[in-house]
């Protein structure tokens, strides 16, 4: 059975793909001769055709038929255009168009048969993606058979970034060239502490989604898409919980850093203690409506963080991953960290519990590695 046959595609929206891929037409295996030294090799732009899934699919849908996988080789569709035949391959680095030689002679006739393809095969996976993929996709959310793109390391760099740049800007070595350099030091490491912050906060928000099929209160379709809408309290709570002491330390922890840092100046800098906002005296000046909590808010000095401030943070981020890798989730952080995507249907929780009964998990993790690593690098 082929891909395009379980998504059920109906007569009708077959029928525009056909009005709208006009000039293709499936190819017999006798006439597919283009990738044996006969035929123009043409690399398509990613920004034409980003998804090599979608043409792949649409291809199908009118009749064409893969060749099958081969070495550094996914798929290849051969097909008819306009009398020309070609082929649309995925391979390691990206997708392949050949044109047939005696269709086209020079650069330019070759170059407007190839526009007139990958417009028309754009066209086509634009319409299947709404009248087919779209409303599938929302079937397979509610249905909890979801997978999470790892997005671990890329956040985690982006954390690692601005808390670098804090601390260079600390120890006299910033990054910023600024001809006036009153406060300048203090000013760089306050701005590159507020932006760890708000990175490192969405690696958390990222791993307490990632790490929930890990753990027993998985979720599974509209509870899974609610989760990841959550506030990051939220998810905190229903992921690793705050019965346990350390936990809900931790959590409060967060929870002050977020109202200093994060959620301050995500919002125009306005603080919940009012420290932004104050009255005048007459004679006096200005002070702020709020004086019990002053010292507390980030307003307080003229650069709203200091150096002891950012220690303060980094070490308590640094405690939490430590926690939740050892003792949290253990098995969850281990599978991130591999790199690896994460499923939450069901099937893949029945192979992760049962590779936790048996005391196989690390192979587990290590046999799913090698088989993304097989599909990414196509050694078939």
């Amino acid at each position: 059975m082929q891909a395009v046959d379980q998504l059920h595609i109906e007569p009708e929206v077959i029928e525009r793909l056909r009005l709208a891929l006009k000039g293709f037409a499936p190819a017999t295996p006798e006439n597919v001769r283009v990738r044996s030294g006969r035929g123009h090799r043409i690399r398509v732009p990613p920004e034409t055709l980003p998804l090599a899934p979608l043409p792949y699919l649409v291809l199908l849908a009118i009749g064409c038929k893969n060749l099958g996988r081969g070495e550094k080789l996914a798929w290849a569709v051969p097909f008819a255009f306009e009398g020309a035949y070609c082929e649309l391959s995925s391979e390691k680095f990206g997708l392949r168009l050949f044109i047939d030689k005696e269709a086209a002679g020079d650069a330019s006739e070759v170059s407007a048969i190839a526009g007139r393809i990958l417009s028309r095969l754009n066209k086509g996976q634009r319409l299947l993606d709404a009248r087919v993929l779209r409303p599938l996709a929302m079937e397979e959310l509610r249905a909890g058979r979801v997978i999470l793109r790892n997005q671990y390391y890329q956040l985690r760099e982006t954390y690692e970034y601005f808390r670098e740049g804090a601390q260079l800007a600390y120890a006299g070595k910033g990054r910023a060239n600024r001809p006036n350099r009153i406060f300048a030091v203090e000013a760089e490491a306050f701005h590159n502490t507020i932006a760890m912050v708000g990175a490192y906060f969405s690696l958390l928000e990222h791993l307490l989604v990632m790490v929930t099929p890990f753990l027993n209160n998985t979720l599974l379709g509209q509870d899974l898409l609610d989760l990841i809408g959550d506030k990051w309290s939220t998810k905190f709570r229903k992921t690793l919980g705050v019965d346990d002491p350390i936990a809900k330390r931790f959590h409060d922890e967060f929870r002050r850093i977020s109202e200093e840092y994060r959620n301050t100046f995500a919002h125009g800098g306005f603080d919940k203690s009012r420290a932004t906002m104050g009255f005048r005296i007459p004679g006096v000046g200005w002070l702020p409506a709020m004086l019990s909590d002053i010292r507390d808010s980030p307003h307080f000095n003229f650069v709203p963080a200091n150096q002891t401030d950012y220690g303060k943070i980094c070490a308590l981020f640094d405690e939490f991953d430590g926690w939740v890798e050892s003792v949290a989730a253990v098995h969850g952080m281990i599978w991130v960290k591999a790199g690896l995507d994460v499923r939450f249907d069901e099937e893949f929780r029945a192979d992760l519990l049962r590779s936790l009964d048996d005391d196989t998990y690390m192979e587990f993790v290590e046999s799913t590695s090698d088989l993304v690593d097989l599909h990414t690098n196509m050694d078939y």
